[in-house]
């Protein structure tokens, strides 16, 4: 390989190789690539070398230069930036109404569901137990007797039919299906969205509908205190069972009716005759008790050919019990004629 000078064009000899010891240095920006050389002949000695063209390095990196205001975006760009901007700004304006609405739907569904007239009544339900129902039911005046028979931890209660009305709430509170005490409710306090709470205004036994049927001019009696008058509700309510020798008679009064309806079982009633004995239950049918006047039994003494007559019916053997019975120790007086 020869070298050919690029100012001459001779042939440049290199030094022969040396050993060192030194570092090899780096080279240098330019470089010098050697050109491959034909063997030597007559046309090439005689032929004018060309000059070899040099491989520049390449430049080292530019420093960078100083930061420059970034130039504004095309108007295209400018555009699809607007409307991102406002696509977000309806998005969460959007979102904002709903939740606004979501808010406003909560209060009023809030507001309804504390407007239920149910609402006194869960708590009143859930509040007592039996013992205190038992406190309220004899106070109330209910017979103990009778709360033996009542399943008091069975609490519920139904809307009074009949009496129940949107704007006046009346509810029965049951114990074990029975019908015990009915609860009024009244406003409370106003809610939102013309909505309002409402209140326990009352809580009172119902009417038991237990009657007394007894004479006119007995007495009845309640844990041994007379009833007053306001407790008759029928004169002559019902008629008695006459025999054959009242038939005829139509000044016999029947009986009266008398409605207890703070009383629930017979244990505490009493009924006695105007001379003050006491009469005794003759039967019921269904709430309603009948206490028969007393009957008596008469023994009637007389000579066996007079006709005896009670009331204008004339005994004889179908309507009475005759026997002939000789009377000894009365002279002249023959057969007796006991009627009973």
């Amino acid at each position: 390989m020869k070298l050919i000078s690029r100012n001459t064009g001779k042939h440049i000899r290199p030094d022969p190789p040396q050993k060192t010891t030194e570092t090899i240095r780096k080279p240098e920006p330019l470089v010098v690539s050697p050109v491959p050389q034909e063997p030597a002949s007559k046309e090439n000695s005689t032929r004018k070398p060309e000059p070899q063209a040099v491989r520049a390095a390449p430049n080292p990196e530019p420093s960078k230069p100083p930061s420059a205001p970034i130039p504004s975006p095309p108007p295209k760009q400018k555009k699809h930036l607007s409307f991102r901007l406002g696509y977000l700004t309806y998005i969460l304006l959007c979102l904002l109404i709903i939740a606004a609405g979501l808010y406003v739907l909560w209060l009023r569904m809030d507001a309804y569901e504390r407007s239920r007239p149910y609402r006194p009544m869960e708590a009143l339900i859930s509040e007592k137990s039996a013992a205190d129902w038992r406190d309220f039911l004899s106070n109330a005046g209910v017979d103990d007797g009778y709360l033996d028979t009542l399943e008091l931890d069975k609490a519920d209660y139904v809307k009074k039919y009949g009496d129940y009305a949107d704007d006046r709430p009346v509810y029965s509170v049951r114990f074990g299906k029975k019908a015990m005490l009915t609860a009024s409710l009244r406003e409370g306090v106003p809610l939102r969205f013309g909505y309002h709470t409402w209140d326990l205004e009352s809580l009172t036994p119902v009417d038991s509908g237990l009657t007394v049927f007894a004479p006119a001019d007995a007495v009845v009696a309640v844990s041994g205190v007379p009833v007053g008058a306001d407790s008759v509700t029928q004169l002559n309510a019902q008629s008695l069972t006459l025999g054959v020798f009242e038939t005829a008679r139509d000044d016999i009064p029947g009986l009266t009716k008398y409605t207890l309806n703070e009383c629930y079982t017979t244990e505490r009633i009493s009924v006695t005759d105007a001379s003050g004995n006491p009469l005794s239950l003759g039967y019921q049918k269904g709430n309603a008790y009948y206490y028969p006047p007393l009957t008596s039994g008469y023994v009637i003494l007389a000579p066996s050919m007079v006709a005896v007559t009670v009331n204008g019916v004339t005994l004889t053997d179908e309507n009475s019990a005759i026997t002939r019975t000789p009377l000894e120790d009365f002279e002249g007086l023959g057969d007796s004629v006991p009627v009973h």
